[in-house]
């Protein structure tokens, strides 16, 4: 027993040459009790005198390392009288205020160092105490003491058991006299490192880990919940609604095929690659991107220029798309690869410019015919891989707006032909185009649908000004308008980006692993020839989610879905036709995260709503702005049909009514009649008050520079006058 004890205490026999290894089997390696093996390499080294030179190295035990590390007096406040006793035994009470006492200690001193960093930082801001309330400094606080707390409790719980053990086996000792051993004694550094890692950060990482997943995973939990039963919709299917047969489906056409793909796992960095279902080389029968050029105006200076501004009446002159379209076509060969669509059909020698450039757009009729055709269909729902999330490609977008703008030149040249009705028929077609893009869950196909909506109002604003419609066509027109909204789509659109945000992040945390099942990639991860990936593909993704606890990822989710809900109420209640006494407020979403910063549930978690959330309000306004455009061109084909009648325009917007509108035209902006001015020059002034709702005579933007786009703010929105001006206008 007595060697036994001399053992535990360090002090090793000394003899003949020897190099032993004490096993956990060698009787000389147990405690008096049947403890833990303590490991000991004795190297003995015998030199040429006759005195050997000796060697130990001891690897210190988990018990050792832990009555060392709890022993210390910095874990007890340097208070002799709180330091326990070896031969005490450690009560559950003592853990619970090494716990405390360690949390507290830590909260306070990442307090004290990040106040201290703010005051040497903003010295010169009013008090301290503004400085301690920075939320940013409290959440830091607060994780780290959590993570400390945990390291407390993994040690206090561990040391506890060391402790108490060695009280009873000095208490069971069969020599009371013998030295009180010490708490591990010298301890080699190796396994000081080793147990440092394991028990003081390893154990608690994974503890944390588990509680901020099991946090947010209850928090996202509840919030979904929540949302549910007040009848909200967070699954994309739910927003999409049963497929539409393909006989009743706009993008069910041949001409859309070409934009079919499907992503396949491949060696590239990245694991997969997208694979078209015709490949770019291949020749289609359609025109790929049914693009124009960049349209090159006369009476422009080139971009670089922007020292002057000169005076324009707001047309687009066909001279102009004439020039452009024959310069594309004659300069094909410089064109990079791909390009071919744009080379037109045009005439060696230039003539009219309208039927020049009717002939370079009849290479896209037989497809603007099948978009005729398909745009009488009741839906419209493009196959959009939604399980990709904010990697889904949407080339459909594109198309559209290309094909409102081959419309619209064609709208031109048939109205300077003196074609009114399949002129009148081509902007109708844009306002189905912007129609076809409705039921799109996404906020950036109702974005496309507000381009094309301008686009539409640009082609009849000039029909309106050269006089071209007659009368039945103008009362097309304003029972097409007075159907136009846009509230529902962007609505419908933001709900769809609050599934797509919560995905989204869905897909970060789980990288490619999610799109490799759905490929089909992991049954075959067996036949590396049939694979030929590399097996690190998800490093990258497992160490984030290492570093990262996925709660925090939910608390994000959380907060995105809190984001939305003053959003969409407000959008909901301001974008609303029957409610047109309020104008959209700023930055509702944003405002209620900043809010949140200064709360524990604050920061970091609502970057990503503070991220996401400012860019749909902006959308909110430009489709507040769209539907004010369409209630400003209803209200002017019902001018132009006042002028057809009378031969001037009226002096008062009360003269139309009741023959040519049923009521004095209201400004969306603010639920009161549009401003209305007859000019001395034969024309009128025609505008809305605008997002701020207060009155500024009709002025759209206001020069503040000396550059040609030194504007500042927007103020009214009035309806474009086709008179020189060098006056911003809405397009």
């Amino acid at each position: 027993m007595a060697a036994t004890r001399s053992i535990a205490r360090g002090d090793f026999p000394r003899g003949p040459t020897a190099a032993a290894l004490c096993l956990p089997s060698s009787p000389i390696c147990s405690s008096p009790s049947g403890s833990n093996p303590i490991w000991v390499i004795h190297f003995v080294f015998q030199h040429s005198s006759t005195k050997p030179t000796e060697r130990h190295f001891t690897l210190m035990t988990l018990q050792q390392f832990l009555l060392k590390e709890h022993g210390s007096r910095s874990n007890w406040l340097w208070i002799p009288s709180l330091v326990p006793q070896p031969q005490e035994h450690y009560s559950w009470l003592r853990v619970l205020g090494f716990v405390v006492l360690r949390t507290v200690r830590a909260y306070l001193v990442v307090r004290l160092l990040l106040t201290l960093f703010w005051v040497f930082e903003r010295e010169n801001q009013e008090t301290v105490g503004s400085v301690i309330a920075v939320p940013h400094g409290e959440w830091l606080a607060l994780v780290f003491a959590e993570f400390v707390g945990l390291r407390a409790l993994v040690l206090g719980l561990l040391s506890r058991a060391a402790w108490n053990r060695r009280a009873d086996e000095l208490v069971e000792s069969a020599d009371p006299g013998a030295p009180v051993p010490e708490s591990g004694g010298r301890l080699p550094y190796l396994s000081i490192l080793i147990y440092s890692i394991l028990v003081t950060f390893v154990t608690p990482l994974l503890m944390f880990h588990a509680i901020e997943d099991v946090r947010g995973w209850a928090a996202l939990r509840a919030e979904k919940s929540k949302l549910i039963a007040a009848g909200e919709c967070l699954e994309i299917s739910c927003l999409l609604g049963p497929p539409p047969p393909n006989e009743e489906n706009f993008f069910s056409t041949p001409f859309w095929k070409q934009f079919e793909y499907r992503r396949v796992p491949t060696t590239n960095p990245g694991g997969l690659e997208i694979h078209w279902t015709f490949k770019q080389g291949e020749i289609f029968p359609y025109h790929t991107n049914l693009s124009l050029p960049e349209l090159r105006e006369a009476d422009k200076e080139e971009k670089g220029n922007s020292t002057s501004r000169r005076a324009t009446d707001g047309r687009i002159h066909l001279s102009d798309w004439a020039n452009t379209l024959r310069e594309s076509t004659t300069n094909t060969a410089q064109l990079p690869q791909g390009r071919h669509h744009l080379d037109f059909p045009l005439p060696a020698q230039p003539g009219k410019p309208a039927e020049d450039v009717l002939l370079g757009l009849s290479k896209f009729d037989a497809t603007l015919a099948e978009f005729a055709a398909a745009a009488r269909r009741p839906r419209s729902v493009y196959p959009v891989h939604y399980e990709e999330s904010f990697n889904a490609l949407l080339p459909h977008l594109s198309c559209m707006k290309g094909i409102a703008r081959i419309y619209q030149v064609r709208a031109f040249a048939r109205m300077e032909t003196g074609d009114s009705q399949r002129a009148a028929e081509d902007v109708q077609m844009i306002f189905r185009i912007s129609d076809a893009l409705q039921e799109d869950p996404l906020l950036i196909s109702q974005l496309v649908r507000i381009a094309v909506e301008t686009i539409a109002c640009k082609t009849l604003w000039q029909g309106l000004v050269d006089h071209r419609w007659t009368d039945s066509q103008l009362m097309e027109f304003q029972r097409f308008l007075s159907h136009r909204a846009l509230g529902p789509s962007l609505i419908h659109g933001l709900k769809g980006e609050r599934i797509m945000g919560i995905t989204g992040t869905e897909q970060a945390l789980l990288g490619p692993f999610k799109l490799l099942v759905d490929t089909g990639f992991l049954d075959r991860v067996g036949n590396t020839e049939e694979t030929g990936l590399a097996p690190n593909v998800f490093s990258a993704a497992h160490l984030t989610s290492f570093l990262i606890p996925v709660g925090w990822v939910r608390k994000s989710q959380v907060e995105l879905l809190r984001g939305f809900e003053p959003l969409l109420t407000t959008a909901r209640t301001e974008l609303n036709s029957t409610n047109r006494t309020v104008l959209w407020s700023s930055s509702p979403g944003s405002d209620a995260a900043s809010t949140r910063d200064r709360s524990w549930g604050g920061f970091p978690f609502t970057v990503l709503s503070r991220m996401l959330l400012p860019a749909l309000e902006n959308a909110a306004h430009k489709a507040n702005f769209g539907q004010t455009m369409i209630g400003l061109a209803g209200a002017a084909c019902a001018l132009e049909r006042y002028h057809l009648a009378k031969g001037e325009f009226p002096v008062s917007l009360s003269e139309l009514v009741p023959q040519y509108v049923a009521a004095v035209p209201i400004d969306w902006m603010n639920g009161e009649p549009l401003h209305y001015r007859r000019t001395d020059d034969g024309w009128y002034q025609l505008w809305s008050v605008g997002q701020d709702g207060k009155d500024d005579g009709g002025v759209f933007r206001e020069w503040i520079g000396k550059g040609a786009n030194s504007t500042g703010p927007e103020l009214d929105i009035p309806w474009p006058r086709p008179v020189l001006s060098t006056e911003k206008r809405i397009f």
